[in-house]
């Protein structure tokens, strides 16, 4: 008897030892046929992944920071992913939209016009149109006005309902409440056949989706500061870029888009975890190589706000402490407002990431900076006198410059008043002799 427990055991134990090597095998093996199986495109129905991430409403992680816990040390982490290779010959164009009826300096612009830009674009549409966009105004009724210059946005909403009607595939991510609360863009596109889905930014991380890009047949992108606003075409100064033929980092933007998609769905949550396939392994620490316009350069792209980054994305405090940091002779920067603070927080917090960056270029390094602040009808004046202080180091002997200019904003002509808030303002200026006023909102 004792004889027999003692065989039956041994042959469990060898049944077991097999199977173990059995299933070693196999992982071994399916890590060796991995590069194989994993497609380069991704799946844009990601209902797989929805089961995986989604939970009910309120299980959700609030988000409020708007900066890292430890105050902006660039991130260390790396992906170990698959590079798929992509025979790219990358074309880069910088575009721009100028307002109408605005004094301009005689010195026309190098870069192409906004809307010029966007209908290239979506001429050479034959697959997909992916759109990440704040908000959609583009019809003058929107506003109830009857203006002229609405009229670019109008034939944008239009070529877009043509391209649907061509089997054109549009897919669009839009923030959720939106500002235009009268306009019908979205509804009228998806009664053509777009998809849309409205990611409720406020309820996720009390914030906005602020993102403004296009992928074309995952192979041209615009990006840049242009909202989805007939204004943008014609009454605002937006800056922007187009890339062509560039698929390798199309694919990677396309995973940013991914992220909204996926949060855009009703009940979604964000993951603690982003799953593998929104995970990049090019970031600031390992940029692309591509040929752009003929020379060889490097790229990436970063997102915010932390929570939709997944692993290996580089997120945008990081790209902007990275640009700073690595600046040796001069750094130029244009925004709308400038506040080393929160702004939509109460109470304030003082938040001196970025300005002591900046201050730290040119106090020790000697970078020439130069910073564009725009000043318009409702321009707070309360961040004036940090751009003073900014500007109050720059000593010549030292060979410290910081300098600040405040655009103004100007009234367009129109035949209604009721456009774009355009005003001369009476705010404290810090002023310049060195260079020509530049106009914008």
């Amino acid at each position: 008897m004792g004889v027999d427990r003692t065989s039956k055991v041994a042959s469990k134990i060898q049944i077991i030892g097999a199977l173990s090597v059995m299933w070693l095998l196999a992982i071994v093996f399916m890590h060796f046929l991995r590069p194989i199986i994993l497609p380069p495109v991704l799946n844009l129905g990601v209902e797989k992944e929805e089961v995986l991430i989604y939970g009910p409403w309120g299980s959700e992680r609030r988000l409020t920071e708007e900066g890292q816990p430890n105050g902006g040390e660039l991130e260390k982490e790396e992906v170990e992913e698959d590079i798929w290779s992509y025979n790219d010959s990358c074309k880069f164009v910088l575009v721009e939209s100028i307002p109408q009826d605005l004094p301009y300096i005689s010195a026309r612009s190098a870069a192409q016009p906004l809307i010029q830009s966007w209908m290239e674009l979506l001429d050479s549409a034959q697959d997909s149109i992916h759109i990440a966009s704040y908000y959609w105004s583009l019809t003058g009724t929107d506003i109830g006005v009857n203006d002229p210059s609405s009229q670019p946005g109008e034939e944008l909403l239009g070529k877009l309902e043509t391209l649907l009607a061509q089997n054109v595939s549009l897919t669009i991510a839009t923030s959720d409440p939106t500002l235009a609360v009268n306009s019908t863009d979205l509804e009228v596109l998806m009664g053509k056949g777009a998809q849309v889905r409205k990611v409720p930014m406020k309820h996720l991380t009390h914030g906005v989706l602020h993102s403004k890009f296009w992928i074309i047949d995952m192979k041209h992108m615009y990006l840049g500061s242009a909202n989805m606003d007939w204004r943008s075409l014609t009454q605002v100064k937006e800056l922007g870029v187009v890339i062509y033929n560039c698929s390798s980092l199309a694919y990677d933007l396309e995973k940013t888009f991914q992220t909204y998609w996926a949060l855009g769905v009703p009940g979604a949550t964000i993951p603690k975890h982003w799953p593998q396939n929104y995970s990049t392994n090019i970031n600031w620490r390992h940029p692309l190589q591509e040929t752009l316009d003929g020379m060889v350069t490097t790229a990436y792209f970063s997102a915010s706000p932390p929570t939709f980054c997944p692993r290996g994305r580089t997120k945008d405090l990081e790209a902007l402490l990275s640009v700073i940091r690595g600046a040796e002779d001069f750094l130029y920067a244009s925004v709308m407002e400038y506040f080393p603070t929160s702004r939509f927080e109460h109470p304030i917090r003082y938040w001196p990431v970025i300005d002591n960056a900046l201050r730290e270029a040119a106090f020790n390094r000697h970078v020439l900076i130069h910073l564009l602040i725009s000043c318009g009808k409702n321009s707070d004046p309360s961040m004036f006198p940090y751009l003073r202080s900014l500007q109050a180091l720059t000593n010549p002997q030292t060979n410290i410059t910081i300098e600040v200019e405040h655009p103004i904003g100007q009234r367009i002509i129109s035949p209604t008043q009721l456009v774009w808030g355009w005003s001369s303002t009476k705010v404290p200026l810090i002023p310049s002799t060195q260079h020509p006023p530049f106009r914008t909102t």
